[in-house]
């Protein structure tokens, strides 16, 4: 992802101001928002400071300065660190912080090439930041986390996982491609007519995630995938879903063994938007190795559909619960004769004004599309209609062997003859 540069002088610049805001009281009170999106205030104590990155490595050009700061709350934890710069440094624009130490941060990548800058026992910045050496083959030192379509910063969680990640995709089994959005981070986007009535209600998001989550709508509209409802996933305020996709936006996780059970197609990570960006959405859905497509490539189901559109259903499961239903057949000709006596009890479609029924054939990719984009699936196993039922959100419970489960589902379906 490349970047663009700027000299060196304007952020020794920047070092220099935030160096002077640290001499002249390196003790502050803080104020920001907690989880609950209370007022607090923590006074703060900034205790030391390094320069990371192709600054510290003496680069007479850098896309931004990276700095790590240790510190510590004194009458409450430690609040999060872009809201501890802020209080100490007003506006910094193209500097980003990171609270702990080189070794271990909140970037989740230890610095090697860390220089110390300020500290309470070291505090001669001036000294500090002349003793660097500029270098003019120092460049960006790359990083695994380099050939993602986001940014460790962007992200939460353990930056180990990207070497996974990787491996996967390489293997094959993953796969991921981005959507960016408008050029300007800034711009408001206008939400995609099928997805205004669900957006209008969530209310309680806030400013950057609803942005972020219009943007996302906004860029993915289109994709065959981005056809179904939007909802709200019951697992976080910032978690939701579109069919088969799960997305989650703000900060999103860095993803850890994805996509292993059937419940979910894909992913889609949408952090915030920034002047710093990458400012996209990166799709992550499975590759032709993974288990589960290679299970569902040997397999075949038949369902009903208009127009190539399947055809689904709403079942009550209780007095006051309805639930998006698939029926699928394990025979074409049985579910012909279903569609046959469906297309002749429908007016409609007798006197030509609806098209009839038609059986389409699903596999592989689409199965699993398929089945993770309902809440329940009915597989018609013989001519007598017996059915074999699955809650498919029991795939996604920690109690529920998934693997299992998906092996009990899909060994009720014939074998391709192909295979």
């Amino acid at each position: 992802m490349s970047r663009v540069r700027y000299p060196r002088s304007r952020f020794t610049r920047a070092l220099g101001k935030i160096c002077v805001a640290l001499e002249t009281q390196p003790i502050r009170d803080v104020s920001h928002k907690d989880y609950f999106d209370r007022p607090q205030t923590t006074r703060v104590q900034i205790r030391t400071l390094w320069v990371v990155g192709s600054y510290a490595r003496g680069a007479l050009e850098c896309g931004d300065l990276d700095v790590v700061m240790d510190a510590v709350g004194l009458n409450r934890g430690l609040p999060y660190i872009k809201n501890v710069a802020r209080g100490f440094f007003g506006m910094t624009p193209r500097v980003f912080f990171y609270g702990g130490t080189p070794e271990k941060n909140s970037s989740g990548v230890a610095f090697q090439d860390a220089k110390l800058i300020w500290s309470s026992s070291q505090p001669d910045w001036r000294n500090a930041i002349a003793s660097i050496a500029e270098d003019n083959g120092a460049g960006h030192f790359e990083r695994p986390s380099d050939h993602l379509p986001l940014t460790p910063e962007q992200m939460r969680g353990n930056i180990n996982n990207v070497e996974d990640l990787l491996r996967s995709r390489n293997e094959g089994l993953l796969g991921w491609y981005h959507i960016d959005f408008a050029d300007d981070h800034r711009s408001q986007p206008e939400v995609p007519e099928q997805f205004a009535e669900a957006f209008s209600r969530f209310t309680d998001l806030g400013k950057a995630t609803r942005h972020a989550l219009a943007h996302f709508l906004a860029a993915s509209n289109g994709h065959s995938w981005a056809s179904d409802d939007l909802s709200r996933d019951w697992r976080g305020r910032t978690e939701f879903r579109l069919g088969g996709t799960d997305i989650y936006v703000g900060t999103p996780p860095m993803p850890s063994q994805p996509l292993e059970n059937a419940s979910t197609s894909r992913l889609a990570l949408v952090p915030h938007l920034t002047a710093r960006g990458p400012n996209r959405a990166w799709i992550i859905e499975r590759g032709a190795t993974h288990p589960l497509v290679k299970k569902a490539d040997s397999r075949v189901a038949y369902a009903l559909a208009y127009s190539d559109c399947l055809i689904k259903m709403f079942t009550p499961v209780s007095d006051w619960k309805w639930v998006n239903t698939l029926e699928l057949f394990t025979s074409r000709a049985v579910a012909k004769a279903m569609a046959t006596e469906m297309d002749e009890a429908d007016d409609e479609v007798a006197s030509g004004e609806a098209e009839p029924m038609h059986v389409i054939e699903l596999s592989g990719t689409l199965l699993l599309e398929s089945i993770a984009r309902i809440e329940r699936l009915e597989i018609v196993v013989d001519a007598s209609g017996n059915r074999e039922i699955f809650d498919m959100g029991k795939f996604d419970r920690y109690d529920v062997d998934h693997h299992a489960l998906f092996d009990k589902l899909i060994t009720l379906l014939p074998k391709r003859e192909d295979e």
